[in-house]
């Protein structure tokens, strides 16, 4: 696989980059809505429902850990339904999949653009965190080095999990049921709302379990990363974590859209 990805690289940088111009021409709208998201998360949780509950320790700031974990997640629906509507209507694929490429490095490519404009769109949410939280956020005590590598590596994540979706979800109709289903249960008992240790204290068969779901590498890491500091998980078990299902999400998807697409 990665011999031929090095020999079919030129088709695939030029691929790639058609479709960064095609990003570039709505980064503007993402970032607004991202501000939007993200203004109305902190400021909720973070400051009038810390100050409800009296709640103590910087709230806000394992928000901002939770946003920017979730940034990704929050775009696989949108990843999947586009290319299922694609399937179910235009099938413009169908011209890709002709291309002098073997089509599961164009469906990697589909995974690497995903990845790219989560990347990107991410980068701006810690900004606006500074920004929001101000001296509740120590950029100094931030591990640049493991944010970055999580971040980067989840967005390959979230990226394999749009061509999972779309690869199970049998027709556009049935494309409404998967955020409810699937991906807001993952995204919630991922540790949106809370750490791992809080659900493996309230009860350790649970904290198995979310070691089942690929969320929990990715919220445990980046907030670990944010703060500073580590938690129950360590970042090298977040991170193995996150390869692992990213592989085993990759392959699954090209088995099932192989047979979907009926491609070579």
């Amino acid at each position: 696989m990665i011999t031929s990805f090095i020999a079919y690289f030129p088709i695939i940088k030029h691929l790639l980059h058609a479709d960064f111009l095609h990003f570039k021409k709505e980064f503007l709208n993402k970032c607004i809505d991202r501000l939007i998201w993200m203004s109305l998360i902190i400021a909720l949780k973070g400051y009038f429902m810390a100050a409800e509950f009296n709640i103590s320790g910087n709230i806000g700031l394992f928000t901002l850990g939770s946003a920017l974990a979730s940034t990704g997640l929050l775009e696989v629906y949108y990843y999947m339904f586009i290319l299922v509507q694609d399937f179910e209507g235009e099938q413009t694929i169908t011209y890709y999949l002709n291309l002098p490429l073997p089509a599961s490095l164009y469906m990697i490519k589909q995974i690497i653009y995903y990845a790219f404009r989560i990347f990107v769109m991410g980068l701006p949410i810690i900004f606006i965190g500074k920004m929001l939280l101000w001296n509740s956020f120590d950029l100094y005590a931030v591990h640049w080095m493991k944010l970055i590598t999580i971040f980067f590596l989840s967005s390959f994540l979230y990226g394999s999990m749009s061509l999972f979706f779309a690869s199970i979800v049998p027709n556009l109709q049935r494309t409404k049921y998967i955020f409810i289903r699937f991906i807001f249960p993952i995204w919630f008992f991922g540790g949106f709302m809370h750490s791992w240790i809080t659900v493996y204290k309230a009860s350790p068969i649970l904290g198995y379990l979310a070691l089942l779901n690929p969320v929990t590498y990715v919220m445990e890491g980046t907030r670990d990363a944010l703060q500073g500091t580590q938690g129950a998980l360590s970042f090298s078990l977040c991170i193995a974590g996150i390869i692992m299902f990213t592989i085993l999400s990759t392959c699954i998807s090209l088995y099932k859209l192989k047979k979907r697409l009926d491609w070579v």
